[in-house]
């Protein structure tokens, strides 16, 4: 059976939540919103690796080369597309939730971080872990996390929000499952209830959409390595802005099938989703025993 990689762009810096660093590194009952995702996929699926994309600032030289994210107990070494110190610096872009971080203390926080978070994977359960640098854009780092991997022609990849902490493990299940039946890559996703208004610049309505056949796109979403990797280049070297993998694909013609997913897994954004995914991991029984190292979702 072809293998399982999974892609986490983390290089994002998150104005809108508000937060002194970047969101997916804020804590949320004691973890870090990036730990409750990766646990998420870790503890859903059997992955053969995860990368995860930072911010590219944070990363250069190999000063992290004996303490990186690779936790793996079979391996005990570090391996990514780009290993190293990190770095304070800001600078200005568009990842979605645009990278970097202003923040002058931000060097520390996340040496810090980094260092206790590949520690805390070693002594638990054995886990590929690799990072390598973001770029510019959720593109570019996705393309970056996808060049780190050394997949095998016919492997598959979930790409999962790091601020996505919450995504029920039924569901990314079903997405594994269901792609793989099919043979056809897809994205979790949700039927708007919403109604839909589009609005002028002057803030007035123009007209009411039919959101019968509207989805809210969610992560993970799931494709094969080799088909996105082309499909993400494609558009970035046309200089077309995709903001998920499935725009890439669906551009580069291929077919992405949606799976339905559910209201708990939320895209932290705003100051007060993070009160909102603290309740949905509650619901989900994922609380007890979190503070300290990352754990898989029970």
């Amino acid at each position: 059976m072809s293998a399982l990689w999974a892609v986490i762009p983390a290089a994002g810096r998150g104005r809108r939540s508000a937060r002194r660093v970047p969101k997916q590194f804020c804590e949320l009952h004691g973890r870090r919103l990036l730990d409750w995702s990766v646990g998420a996929l870790f503890g859903a699926v059997e992955l053969r690796a995860c990368v995860i994309a930072l911010p590219e600032e944070y990363v250069s030289g190999n000063g992290l080369a004996d303490n990186s994210l690779a936790g793996d107990k079979r391996s005990g070494n570090s391996r990514g597309g780009s290993q190293g110190d990190l770095q304070g610096g800001s600078r200005g872009d568009s990842h979605g939730d645009s990278h970097g971080d202003s923040q002058g203390d931000s060097q520390d926080y996340l040496q810090g971080y980094l260092q206790g978070y590949s520690q805390g994977y070693s002594q638990g359960e054995a886990r590929d872990i690799r990072y390598c640098a973001g770029g510019k854009t959720r593109a570019d780092s996705v393309a970056a996390g996808l060049n780190a991997l050394d997949a095998a022609p016919g492997d598959w990849v979930l790409v999962h929000d790091a601020a996505r902490p919450c995504v029920p493990r039924e569901d990314i299940q079903r997405l594994v499952a269901g792609v793989r039946e099919a043979r056809v890559g897809g994205l979790l996703a949700q039927p708007l209830a919403d109604t839909l208004k589009r609005g002028d610049c002057a803030g007035r309505v123009q007209s009411t959409l039919d959101r019968s056949f509207l989805w809210r796109a969610q992560t993970p979403q799931m494709f094969p390595v080799e088909a996105l990797r082309r499909a993400l280049a494609r558009a970035l070297g046309d200089g077309v802005r995709v903001t998920d993998e499935a725009a890439a694909m669906e551009r580069a013609g291929h077919p992405v099938q949606l799976i339905e997913g559910s209201a708990a897994n939320l895209k932290v954004t705003y100051p007060e989703d993070f009160a909102l995914a603290e309740f949905w991991l509650r619901r989900q029984g994922r609380m007890a025993g979190a503070a300290g190292a990352p754990t898989a979702a029970p």
